[in-house]
C-alpha cells in the first residue's frame, strides 16, 4: 500500500529517519556491488572491494542493524564517521556524503569500463552525473559532485558544518533516485545478467519515502 505521507520532507527531517535512510543507502550500494561481483555477465569481481575502499564509517539503524566499513585514514579518506539514531555528528556529515558520492561514482565508472561491458555503458551518465547534483567537500578539502544543485542550476556546496535542511533532503532524494535508476537499468540490460537488482536493493531495502522540495517522491 502506498504511503499517504513521505517519511522525509524538507519541512520534516527526523534524525532517526535520516540515520535509517543512510543505513539503507550504504547497504544498497554494497549489496549492488556484491551482486555485480557475482553476476555471470560481468567480468570484474572487485566492485564491493573498490567501493569499500573509499568508505570509513559505522552506521547503526533504529532496529539494531549495523553496517561497518573501516579503513585507515589517508589524504582522501577522513577519520571514521559513526552514526546512530541518538548520536549524529553534524560536523562530520559532509565527510559521510563525500564517501557516498565517491563510492557511487566508483561503482558506476567501473561498470561502464568493465572488461565485459554492460549492454548500456551509461551508468555514470544516467546514475551519477545526472543525479548527484550537489557539490560536496570533505574535511580534507576534496570535492565531488556536479554543480547544478539548485532548481535554477546554481551550484550548492555542502561543507563542514554548513548545510541547509531543504538541500539535505533534495540530496537524499537524488541518491535514492539514482539507486532506483541504476537497478532498473541493470535489470533491463542483458548484461548485467541478473534481473532482480531493483527488487533486492531498491524495493526491499529502501523502505522510507523521500519528498524533495519540488514535491516529487521516491522510495518505498
Amino acid at each position: 500500500m502506498a504511503k499517504n505521507c513521505a517519511d522525509i520532507t524538507p519541512s520534516g527531517l527526523r534524525q532517526r529517519y535520516l540515520v535509517d535512510l543512510l543505513y539503507m543507502i550504504v547497504t544498497s550500494m554494497r549489496g549492488i556491488a556484491a551482486k555485480l561481483d557475482a553476476d555471470a555477465a560481468v567480468t570484474d569481481v572487485t566492485y564491493n572491494a573498490n567501493i569499500d575502499a573509499v568508505m570509513n564509517l559505522i552506521i547503526e539503524n533504529s532496529t539494531g542493524g549495523r553496517v561497518s566499513v573501516v579503513n585507515a585514514e589517508s589524504t582522501t579518506l577522513p577519520p571514521l564517521v559513526r552514526l546512530t539514531p541518538i548520536a549524529f555528528d553534524k560536523a562530520r556529515f559532509c565527510d559521510l556524503l563525500y564517501m557516498l558520492y565517491n563510492a557511487w561514482n566508483t561503482l558506476c565508472t567501473q561498470l561502464d569500463a568493465d572488461t565485459n561491458p554492460p549492454t548500456s555503458t551509461t551508468y555514470v551518465a544516467n546514475c551519477y552525473t545526472a543525479k548527484f547534483l550537489h557539490m560536496v567537500e570533505n574535511s580534507l578539502g576534496n570535492t565531488l559532485g556536479n554543480s547544478a544543485g539548485l532548481v535554477d542550476g546554481t551550484p550548492y556546496y555542502f561543507r563542514l558544518g554548513s548545510f541547509d535542511q531543504r538541500q539535505v533532503v533534495n540530496l537524499l532524494y537524488n541518491i535514492v533516485d539514482a539507486i532506483e535508476t541504476f537497478t532498473e537499468q541493470a535489470d533491463t540490460d542483458a548484461a548485467p545478467a541478473d534481473a532482480n537488482y531493483e527488487a533486492l536493493w531498491f524495493t526491499a531495502n529502501i523502505t522510507l519515502t523521500v519528498e524533495n522540495s519540488q514535491g516529487s517522491r521516491v522510495g518505498n
